[in-house]
């Protein structure tokens, strides 16, 4: 049972049954007759005679605890058993299961490597089927991971990501990272460091372009091993120099660890620089037996590993067995603490997840907002005594009946305004709106008017009347926002606008009039009476729909449409002739006529009315 076999389960049964294939094949390739030449890390011969015998003995012994524990399903105990085997003696067996644990706890970029160096070294050790077998393996694998190039100015930069330092700008080679969010840090002594989140996707490069500014404040930080040891010293997770270590900084508080071989180093402790001023730090370094994944969610939250910050994103690194602390913070979530235990010779994999602050909004820093607002405002009445009788109905006022019109124009007015607003909770604005209005309609319909002298009536067919309303007016509002890449607002207004009001009359009358008893015709006589101009508080109250999109981070577009409910007090229409005491009189004056022929008398009529008015708008909101 070779790698052909192996992939052929892989194709039927999936990967849980597929680990218990290589656990045969791993048993299977254990065996002394089948092993590999044994090598050392450095690739020389291993030792001969009794030496390699027990060599032998022992990776025998690591294989099989590790596939122990591989079948119990703890993968990651089971890599450091292969691990530990593969050092001792090399065996194809336990580089596939390597392989495959490193897939199953989802390392797809030590995987592949993995594959790799296990199809180099293989040879023609293994069938032409065998070897279509692993690069197909690797073929997945690739649609796994991404890369990362990053570009500093100016160059010299150290590149940190996930808090593994992975060379100095410019790199000679994109970095392979597994598909998903990481964190990437650009450093340089004494420049400003950029620290970002970036999401790969598979077989996809992202690039992080990192422009440094130099620092004029700075200060001094001394690192020093207590026994006088020479190892790495390591700040925010990039490598400085090494110990006794002395560099400038920009002030900040800042992780420093040490780091050495034999898995020799410190966990990480927290420094203070302070402009102008020295800080030391002396640390004791121990073994560091375990390795531990901190993993949190969202993914550029802050970290911190036993009371010291680590940074944001996934955080990488050695600490000695035992217990330890994770805290875990992002802005708008809860915060979370949790203890883990670290293993020795184990990867241990820390994930957090944390969970929405509803008593506060995803973004405390962008909770205030402007909107502009324009749009079209239609009517399909205003209300007034005029469109009463569009309706149909009959006014009798004074003696004086309206008939039914002939037509009806209601033309689009407008609303236009600015609304600033804030958020109580994490959906919830409560808002102001300073903004203008515009209606208007015109009607022609048959009017009777009366005249002073008494007499039949006059009566036009072409009367027309023009009513326009226009001003400010201001109103507050509870929005509520859900979704954010295309959110949607249901608003409510309630407000007050402070509207002019302008009407106009003017029709063609015929009839008939008494003028000292004597009755004078009145044949296509045109009349009008001036009005006066009013200032009217309207207020109005309605629901809004808007459907939007975010354009840019802090930019939403959206449309929208009101329904707003008008309601004016009375409003009568008031005329403006001398004498004519409020009432809508004129006198009658015939064309080449040296004087009137009395006075007519429009029927006293309301300028506006209930009214519903519909705005549909566009809005642009920016938040700060």
């Amino acid at each position: 049972m070779h790698l052909s076999y192996l992939g052929q389960l892989m194709g039927r049964l999936g990967l849980a049954s597929v680990l218990v294939c290589v656990l045969l094949l791993g048993v299977a390739g254990a065996q002394p007759g089948g092993a590999a030449p044994a090598t050392s890390p450095e690739g020389n011969g291993a030792a001969a005679g009794s030496d390699d015998a027990q060599q032998r003995k022992d990776a025998r012994e690591h294989f099989l605890r590790g596939l122990a524990f591989a079948k119990a399903g703890a993968c990651g105990s089971a890599l450091g058993e292969f691990a530990a085997s593969l050092r001792l003696f090399r065996t194809r067996a336990a580089l596939t299961n390597t392989a495959v644990c490193l897939r199953e706890l989802k390392r797809f970029v030590e995987a592949r490597e993995t594959y790799s160096t296990l199809l180099s070294e293989s040879g023609n050790a293994i069938t032409a089927e065998e070897r279509a077998t692993l690069e197909a393996e690797l073929e997945g694998l690739s649609a796994q991971i991404g890369e990362i190039r990053v570009e500093s100015e100016p160059q010299g930069a150290v590149v940190v990501i996930d808090a593994q330092q992975r060379g100095v700008t410019p790199l000679a080679a994109p970095i392979w990272v597994d598909a998903g969010v990481h964190s990437v840090r650009v450093f340089r002594p004494g420049f400003s460091s950029l620290e970002a989140s970036v999401v790969v996707a598979g077989k996809q490069s992202s690039t992080v372009r990192a422009v440094l500014e130099p620092i004029r404040h700075v200060g001094s930080l001394v690192v020093r091993e207590s026994s006088g040891a020479v190892l790495d010293v390591l700040v925010n997770g990039a490598v400085m120099g090494q110990t006794p270590w002395q560099g400038v900084l920009p002030p900040g508080t800042y992780s420093v660890a040490l780091q050495g071989p034999q898995e020799l180093g410190t966990a990480p402790h927290s420094a203070s620089v302070r402009t102008n001023q020295t800080a030391t730090l002396i640390l004791t370094a121990s073994k560091l037996d375990a390795e531990v994944r901190i993993e949190p969610s969202p993914a550029n939250s802050n970290v911190s590993i036993d009371d010291v910050a680590v940074g944001s994103g996934v955080w990488l690194g050695r600490l000695s067995s035992g217990a330890h602390r994770v805290s875990v913070s992002a802005e708008g979530y809860l915060p979370v603490t949790r203890a883990f235990t670290a293993r020795r010779a184990e990867r241990e994999i820390v994930r957090v997840q944390l969970v929405r602050d509803l008593r506060q909004p995803a973004e405390p820093a962008r909770r205030a907002y402007l909107e502009a607002v324009a749009g079209l405002a239609f009517t399909p009445s205003l209300g007034g005594s005029a469109d009463d009788s569009c309706a149909g109905t009959t006014a009798n006022l004074q003696g004086v009946s309206a008939d039914a019109c002939r037509d009806s124009t209601h033309h689009p007015g407008m609303l236009a305004g600015l609304r600033v607003g804030y958020l109580v909770a994490p959906q919830m604005g409560i808002e102001f709106f300073l903004g203008y209005m515009h209606l208007s309609e015109s009607l022609t319909r048959r009017m009777r008017a009366a005249h002073d002298g008494g007499g039949a009536p006059l009566f036009s067919d072409d009367y027309r009347d023009t009513t326009k309303a226009r001003g400010p007016l201001a109103a507050v509002s509870a929005g509520y926002r859900f979704l954010e890449r295309t959110p949607i607002t249901l608003r409510v207004w309630l407000g007050v606008g402070r509207l002019r009001v302008d009407t106009t009359n003017s029709g063609t009358f015929n009839g008939g009039v008494l003028v000292d008893g004597m009755k004078i015709p009145i044949d296509q006589q045109r009349l009008t009476t001036p009005e006066l101009t009013q200032r009217v508080w309207v207020p109005f109250a309605g629901p809004e729909l808007r459907i939007g999109y975010n354009i840019a981070g802090l930019f939403d577009a959206d449309i929208g449409v009101a329904a707003l409910l008008l309601v004016p007090g009375k409003t009568p229409r008031v005329g403006s002739w001398v004498g004519a005491s409020g009432a809508r009189r004129a006198p009658i004056l015939p064309p080449g006529a040296d004087d009137n022929l009395g006075v007519f008398k429009l029927p006293d009529e309301q300028a506006l009315g209930t009214a519903l008015a519909l705005v549909p708008s566009l809005g642009l909101r920016y938040r700060f």
